[in-house]
């Protein structure tokens, strides 16, 4: 019995140290600490230098992810380059393919190698890509959909809501965003609706934001394509419900499964009308959505 106790104390005093290790390891030095605000704040060198010190300390990849973010912004590509390799060392992922960050830097020879590098990891690791030509067409969208959106939130809190430079990056945004969905557009009208088995589920739902945001003849259109792909279970039904509800919103109707809101007061999200709403939860049933609360003593069958 001693034994036994004795055996129990010493595996809990193991996993003490080990906790009291993995906490130590994750602990922000002082330059990352620093590098984070000023880096909020939009001040780019400012960060750039704190996070360069941080890093021969914590010698973490995601650091030097954040440097070549950093200089890819300020269109610095050997030095964004640089650091992209670094962070890329061990990731087999193809995340950076879809950063809006790296928007700059995709315009480079460079950009192909780095590419071609993270498809072969991922391969590797993971399988081939089912359709690789249609993946990296929609890898760029996602990537184009994101861009410029770090430095428009720079600006917003650096320079006030109202600048003009916070403005002008606000058009240039909105300008990218309506190219996508002529993108958007032609890939549905060649492929179908991306397939999640395809292409993954990130790629997916930015082909649905781009569609569902866009336009509202693009989702009265398109709303039967997705339908048949929640119905081959390649889309989640919540990207059906979404679309569904703000086409009857764009008709001046009510919702059918409570899924869009409008800002209220003090910019507080509320749940726009639905209609026959004792019913709504019945209907998200249906469909596999979890219910809301809200409406639960509502509910009717």
């Amino acid at each position: 019995m001693k034994q036994r106790v004795l055996k129990l104390c010493n595996t809990l005093i193991f996993i003490l140290l080990q906790c009291l290790v993995y906490a130590q390891a994750f602990t922000p030095t002082r330059h990352a600490i620093l590098a984070d605000s000023t880096g909020r704040a939009g001040n780019v060198d400012q960060a750039i230098a704190e996070w360069k010190l941080d890093y021969p300390i914590s010698l973490r990849p995601d650091v030097a992810y954040t440097l070549a973010t950093l200089y890819a912004i300020k269109e610095q590509s050997d030095s964004a380059f640089w650091w992209l390799r670094v962070a890329l060392e061990k990731d087999s992922t193809i995340s950076a393919l879809v950063d809006g960050d790296f928007i700059y830097l995709s315009t480079f020879p460079d950009w192909t190698k780095i590419e071609t590098q993270q498809i072969s990891k991922s391969e590797a690791q993971h399988g081939k890509f089912k359709n690789l030509e249609l993946s990296r067409r929609l890898w760029h969208l996602q990537m184009k959909d994101q861009a410029y959106t770090t430095q428009e939130s720079m600006a917003r809190r650096k320079l006030g809501q109202d600048h003009p430079v916070t403005k002008a990056l606000k058009v240039l945004v909105d300008k990218v965003r309506g190219e996508n969905s002529i993108e958007a557009v032609e890939i549905i009208n060649e492929h179908g609706w991306p397939r999640i088995s395809e292409v993954g589920e990130s790629v997916a739902t930015t082909v649905f934001y781009i569609i569902q945001h866009g336009e509202a003849a693009l989702r009265k259109k398109y709303l039967s394509y997705l339908k048949a792909t929640c119905e081959a279970k390649e889309a989640p039904w919540l990207w059906y419900a979404m679309m569904y509800d703000r086409t009857l919103n764009d008709e001046g109707k009510k919702q059918c499964y409570g899924t869009q809101f409008s800002l209220g007061k003090g910019g507080v999200p509320e749940r726009k009308p639905i209609e026959a709403s004792e019913y709504v939860n019945k209907r998200r049933r249906a469909l596999g959505i979890d219910p809301i609360k809200d409406f639960e003593v509502l509910q009717k069958d």
